[in-house]
């Protein structure tokens, strides 16, 4: 129709390919339409063109594709790696992922100045996740991977230093200084000569010393990993039912569960906590989004523990968040939302110690 178009194709079983079709109007338009890319669910499309709507030569335009169309079988986990309050994150941060029945090893440089990591993972397989910083284990658990034929998402935020589960437990207000994704602030300049100097020359001679690896250094080091033990002392699930989201401090098992935190603290001073939140994919009003429900369900579980820890009379503050989990998983909503052994398994909050 233009200078470029935008095209569809379909790849066939023995790896050729289906003549292209032109998408048409009005995708496609007489001036130039390029560069079109998916994001990794497939509902969204993002492309660049020269409309006589633009505000210049060529703007950029997203257009929402048909549920049809959505990615299967793709799993990808994404998160952020978080310093502690007012450090940058060590260069040498490598996220490595074992897949368990394999032995497979890939590794992922988180990104510099925020943390940002993604992985894609093929469904119905256990991996380890091993977060790294100079080759020391800073976290690592295992997770399956459900095996579910559309498309889903895992997010983790992973604390290189545990901090407070007595404070906030989102990546939307975190301790100062340690949110990824903050706007980068400029410096002033110290005077030569100074001790700000000075410790600026320290702090750049330390940064060249842990300069980050390769990417080959990365892959040589990802084929000589080891898997360290993710094993926790003791894990507590709960299960809901459509909508709800807390736990009940009489329950047995959370009793149970309560008794070995109490332990960890008694014997080392401290419990490192792990809390991992599910929402299913059935619509809810009452929360607003599914990823609403699994934050609430997260901060619920957070809420229980502080309050039991205290009612045993000990100290919240020796408990430390290490990492935070939320998904929305599982299948397809197909208007049965009664139907808890389809959906029941993946509205829950786990919280794990160590």
């Amino acid at each position: 129709m233009g200078g470029f178009d935008i095209f569809y194709t379909e790849m066939n079983d023995d790896g050729t390919w289906t003549l292209p079709k032109n998408l048409g109007s009005p995708l496609n338009t007489t001036d130039d339409d390029v560069f079109f890319v998916t994001t990794a669910d497939g509902r969204r499309g993002y492309f660049s063109s020269d409309k006589n709507s633009g505000y210049g030569e060529k703007d950029i335009y997203f257009v929402d594709l048909p549920s049809e169309m959505e990615a299967e079988g793709l799993t990808v986990l994404k998160g952020y790696i978080i310093p502690a309050p007012g450090e940058e994150l060590p260069n040498s941060t490598i996220l490595y992922v074992t897949d368990k029945s394999t032995g497979e090893v890939k590794s992922y440089k988180p990104r510099q100045r925020d943390g940002v990591y993604v992985a894609i993972l093929p469904p119905c397989k256990e991996y380890n996740l091993d977060y790294r910083v100079n080759d020391k284990t800073v976290h690592t658990e295992d997770i399956f991977v459900e095996c579910e034929s559309s498309y889903q998402e895992i997010n983790k935020e992973i604390y290189l230093s545990p901090v407070s589960l007595a404070g906030p437990a989102s990546i939307v207000d975190l301790p100062k200084g340690s949110p990824p994704g903050k706007k980068e602030k400029g410096e002033v300049v110290p005077p030569a000569g100074s001790v700000a100097a000075a410790q600026k020359e320290k702090e750049l001679a330390q940064a060249e010393k842990e300069k980050a690896l390769t990417d080959a250094q990365v892959k040589e080091k990802g084929g000589k990993h080891v898997t360290p033990d993710a094993s926790y002392a003791d894990v507590y699930a709960k299960f809901y039912v459509y909508n709800a989201k807390d736990i009940d401090q009489n329950e047995q098992r959370w009793k149970e569960f309560v008794d070995v935190v109490v332990g960890l603290i008694d014997k080392n001073g401290k419990a490192n906590i792990v809390i991992e939140a599910s929402a299913s994919k059935v619509p809810t009003k009452t929360f607003g989004t599914n990823e609403n429900l699994s934050r609430q369900r997260m901060e619920d579980a957070r809420a229980r523990l502080l309050e039991a820890v205290k009612a045993r009379g000990k100290d919240e503050t020796k408990l430390y968040l290490e990492a935070v989990n939320n998904l929305v998983q599982g299948p397809k909503y197909a208007g049965d939302y009664k139907n808890t052994d389809k959906y029941g398994k993946f509205q829950y909050a786990k919280l794990k110690v160590r």
